[in-house]
C-alpha cells in the first residue's frame, strides 16, 4: 500500500493582502472620527436650537407675565384715582352750588350803614338768573381742576338750566303782579294775620283809623305776604333745581 499522502485542498487558500487591511483600518478610522464630528455638531445645534428658540420663549413668557403684573397694577391705580377724582368733582359743583345760589335768588343784599338810608330792593325777580348761573361758574377755582370734557359738559347742563330757571323766573313774575288780584275775603284775614308787625300795628291803630283805612291796609298786608310767599316759591324752586347738579349723570370719562 502507497504511503500516507496528504491531500491538498482543491480550493485555494484565501489571503487577505496588507495593503487591503490597511485600507479597511483607515475607514474605520475615519468613521470613527466622522461619528464623533456628528456627536459634535448634533451638540451644537441643540445648544444652537435652545439658544434661537427656547430662550426666547422663556424670555416672552416671562415677559408677558410682567406685563399682566404691571397691567393689573395700572388698573388698580387708575381706579383708585376715578375714584378721587369722582370726589373732587362732587366737592366743585358742591362749592359752586353753595356759593351761586345765594346771589342768584337775591338773597345777598347790602344792608345800608346809615338807619335812615333804604333797604335796597329785592332783585329776586330782576336779575338776569341766566347770566348769573352760567357766569359764576368761572369764578369757582375748584371747577378749573375738572377735565376739559367734564367742565365743558357742565357748562352745558348751566346753559340749559338757566334756560329752565329765566322761565320759571317769568312765570313768577306774572304770579307776584297778580297778587293783589288773587286776594279775596277767603284768604285775606289768614294772609294778613301772617305779618306779625303789620297785624300788631293794625291792632293798635283801629281807634285811629277809619274801617275803610283798616280794611286797605288789611288788604296791603294780604297782597305783600302773598306776593312774598310767591316769590319765595320761585327761590325754593332755583334752589332745588340748582342743588339738583349735584346729581348730574356725567359722561364716561374717555381717559
Amino acid at each position: 500500500m502507497p504511503p500516507y499522502s496528504r491531500r491538498r485542498s482543491l480550493r485555494p487558500h484565501s489571503r487577505v493582502s496588507l495593503p487591503s487591511v490597511t485600507r479597511f483600518r483607515t475607514l474605520d478610522t475615519w468613521l470613527q472620527r466622522l461619528s464623533a464630528l456628528a456627536q459634535v455638531g448634533l451638540a451644537l445645534f441643540t445648544i444652537a436650537t435652545i439658544y434661537t428658540t427656547v430662550i426666547p420663549l422663556y424670555q416672552k413668557a416671562v415677559l408677558d407675565e410682567a406685563i399682566a403684573k404691571k397691567e393689573i397694577e395700572l388698573k388698580t391705580a387708575t381706579a383708585a384715582l376715578e375714584t378721587k377724582y369722582i370726589k373732587l368733582r362732587q366737592f366743585a359743583v358742591r362749592d359752586y352750588v353753595q356759593f351761586t345760589v345765594p346771589g342768584c335768588v337775591g338773597m345777598l343784599r347790602k344792608i345800608p350803614e346809615n338807619a335812615d338810608e333804604p333797604i335796597p330792593p329785592d332783585t329776586t325777580l330782576t336779575l338776569n338768573i341766566k347770566q348769573c348761573i352760567v357766569s359764576a361758574e368761572s369764578t369757582i377755582r375748584s371747577l378749573s381742576e375738572l377735565r376739559q370734557e367734564d367742565r365743558t359738559f357742565f357748562r352745558e347742563q348751566l346753559v340749559l338750566l338757566g334756560d329752565r330757571l329765566a322761565q320759571r323766573q317769568r312765570d313768577a313774575k306774572i304770579s307776584v303782579a297778580s297778587a293783589r288780584l288773587d286776594v279775596n275775603d277767603a284768604n285775606i284775614d289768614q294772609l294778613a294775620a301772617k305779618r306779625v308787625f303789620e297785624s300788631r300795628l293794625s291792632r293798635v291803630l283801629e281807634r285811629m283809623a277809619t274801617p275803610q283805612q283798616l280794611a286797605e291796609a288789611k288788604r296791603r298786608s294780604a297782597t305783600a305776604e302773598l306776593e312774598y310767599e310767591r316769590t319765595d316759591t320761585y327761590r325754593k324752586q332755583v334752589s332745588d333745581e340748582m342743588f339738583g347738579l349735584l346729581k348730574l349723570n356725567w359722561p364716561e370719562s374717555k381717559q
